[in-house]
């Protein structure tokens, strides 16, 4: 058995998502493609879906890791936009699914998660009260995750200014910005 199990049937779930509708991916689908009893895949997972929350929180990780390696928050930011839109064309593959609620969900609570992790990683002695700090997450979370599901839309992005936007956006610096110099 493969060291990773969970890797292993992720990937083979995106493999199968990639060719065919969400909606026909059964889980029986799934063992069969990956070798695997239906035991050894509830052990793992309870659905489809949770194959895909965890999935995503694996990207989170991972873009989360690389963002903390750069030295800027705008580089942090670039690496961000780049894995949403080196995923686009696979998030709007899904979107096109029955479950798009829920996968929009996993979207905004992935987003809300990496800012979670980020701020606590890059800001440790800020203070905000709770209440704040949620409401900052949220609106952040929603407002990346819609605005990355929207531009995922376009054909061409200048990731760099995007990234950039974003940013000053989320820094308070893009309302403090001279008319004329963004």
């Amino acid at each position: 058995m493969p060291a990773n199990m969970k890797a292993m049937i992720a990937e083979t779930f995106f493999s199968m998502a990639r060719g065919k509708s969400m909606d026909k991916i059964t889980v029986t689908d799934l063992v069969e493609r990956c070798k695997i009893s239906r035991q050894t895949f509830y052990y793992h997972f309870k659905d489809i879906m949770d194959v895909l929350e965890w999935a995503m929180e694996e990207t989170v990780g991972r873009t989360l890791e690389r963002s903390l390696k750069v030295g800027s928050d705008q580089e942090a930011m670039e690496i961000f936009v780049s894995m949403m839109l080196e995923n686009r064309d696979f998030i709007r593959h899904l979107l096109h699914s029955q479950h798009r609620e829920q996968i929009e969900r996993i979207i905004v609570d992935g987003v809300r998660s990496y800012l979670w992790k980020a701020y606590q990683l890059r800001s440790p002695r800020h203070t905000i009260s709770h209440t704040d700090l949620e409401l900052m997450l949220d609106f952040g979370a929603y407002g990346l995750s819609g605005l990355m599901l929207q531009v995922g839309q376009q054909e061409q992005v200048d990731e760099k200014r995007l990234a950039d936007q974003l940013c000053r956006l989320l820094t308070g610096r893009l309302f403090t910005a001279l008319p004329g110099k963004a």
